[in-house]
């Protein structure tokens, strides 16, 4: 493969992603002999660059309307606020991407798509869960404990994901409706804490678990726990 094919590869790769939580900023090596250059993806509010500053794709002043890749630059600048230029207000475009510095800026791009999606589904999914318990101090003998929990893990309520994008529904159902989950799981735990010394307690326990995974069809489950604790 050219570096003609590399280039364009990088710069489908990067358009698709579209984005980046931080601005990959070009720095020229200055080593005699060499001409090699490289990116450092660095934070914006990290360092003293007019250029890491770059809100317009016309203040790369070596971009033009014509170039062949204007159009993914733009919105990588413009939208996205994820590339910048060269200390000298340059962008650079054809020279050859090292592939450190592709995967220096592929990564910061995952992260940003991961942001946008966490920040435009944060209102579309709620949940809910509780738990209410008793506890008995010093039952049958000082320092030890008897408790009876019971609650709801945390279950998604209602849902305005797009259809087939409500992963919880999509598991159970294999459908991915929005809405809620179809089923409610309980637990219930019942145990009985004993101290052997001041430093030793043992609590044996039962667990009992209705509709696994807020599904429905699933069995219920029953399960004996022995805990060891420690103390110094």
């Amino acid at each position: 493969m050219n570096e003609s094919q590399s280039r364009v590869i990088a710069y489908l790769l990067v358009t698709v992603v579209n984005g980046l939580p931080t601005q990959a900023i070009a720095i020229p090596t200055d080593k005699t002999g060499e001409a090699t250059e490289s990116f450092s993806v660095t934070s914006p509010a990290s360092v003293e660059d007019p250029m890491a500053q770059v809100t317009s794709v016309s203040q790369l002043r070596d971009v033009q309307p014509t170039d062949w890749a204007f159009s993914a630059l733009q919105s990588l600048v413009e939208r996205y606020g994820c590339i910048a230029g060269y200390p000298d207000g340059t962008y650079r475009g054809d020279r050859p991407l090292s592939r450190y510095e592709f995967a220096a800026g592929l990564n910061a791009c995952l992260d940003r798509v991961n942001e946008f999606i966490a920040t435009a589904t944060s209102d579309l999914v709620t949940r809910e869960d509780y738990m209410v318990y008793l506890n008995f101090p010093d039952l049958f003998a000082k320092g030890n404990l008897g408790g009876i929990y019971f609650g709801q893990p945390p279950k998604i309520t209602s849902s305005d994901l797009p259809l087939g994008n409500n992963v919880p529904d999509y598991i159970n159902t294999g459908l991915g409706r929005p809405g809620s989950q179809p089923g409610t799981t309980h637990h219930l735990e019942a145990f009985y804490r004993f101290r052997v010394t001041d430093n030793i307690s043992v609590t044996p326990g039962i667990i009992h678990i209705w509709e696994p995974g807020h599904t429905p069809d699933s069995d219920s489950i029953t399960i004996g726990v022995l805990r060891t604790s420690f103390t110094f």
